[in-house]
């Protein structure tokens, strides 16, 4: 069915994954596309079938979670990723998050929280909950001191179309999704997008987002599931 969600499961406890698949293959808008043991193997798998969602663990031989998201989110902008971990510390929050996670959710959540979770970022929502947008929101103030001495930025500079469109990137929005939002073509968006790290003096989307909300361009959505 063309309105399934696509899910690839990443996580190399196999009775874990087997538990998780059979749970997610109940509800009628799923399906698993594929499962990996290990962070090259959801790449390689994401690479293959572009699933809707990976749900990925982040302590995984060969290749971390957090790295294989950053490869991922290169490679297929249009893969959402939701880190399901049992990790619950700042500094693996942090890094999931600025990798290009669009949702952070903890194993011993419910099912209810988990489904609720998957519809959400197919949607092209993020899902950050309050707990950890302040966390985040907190780390954020640590390096705003490491910014100082860094190249002003003029905030007038930037056209509305730019802030709508980091607003999206925020989000966790590849490029074609924003193309289709917005209604404009992809190259279109590639522009602005080269645009704003000039202006922001950054190279890559996530420092890009994180001077963004320093700067007050755009918001961390909370949402409590």
């Amino acid at each position: 069915m063309s309105n399934e969600i696509k899910l690839l499961l990443a996580d190399d406890h196999t009775l874990f994954r087997e538990g998780l698949k059979q749970v997610l293959e109940l509800q009628a808008d799923m399906v698993i596309v594929g499962e990996a043991s290990n962070g090259n193997e959801a790449i390689e798998l994401s690479r293959k079938h572009r699933p809707d969602i990976v749900l990925m663990d982040i302590d995984m031989p060969e290749v971390s979670g957090i790295e294989a998201t950053r490869i991922i989110k290169q490679e297929c902008e249009d893969v959402n990723i939701i880190i399901l971990t049992m990790y619950d510390d700042d500094s693996h929050i942090f890094e999931a998050i600025k990798e290009g996670a669009n949702g952070y959710i903890l194993k011993g959540s419910s099912i209810e929280k988990l489904v609720s979770t998957i519809k959400a970022v197919s949607k092209g929502e993020s899902f950050i909950n309050s707990k950890i947008a302040l966390r985040i929101l907190s780390e954020f103030s640590k390096l705003s001191r490491k910014l100082d001495n860094e190249p002003i930025v003029l905030i007038d500079e930037f056209t509305l179309r730019e802030k709508e469109i980091l607003d999206l990137l925020a989000k966790g929005f590849g490029n074609r999704r924003i193309a289709n939002r917005l209604e404009i073509s992809e190259k279109t968006v590639k522009n602005h997008v080269s645009s704003i790290y000039k202006k922001l003096y950054c190279h890559d989307r996530g420092s890009a987002v994180m001077r963004a909300i320093k700067l007050n361009l755009v918001d961390i959505e909370t949402e409590d599931r």
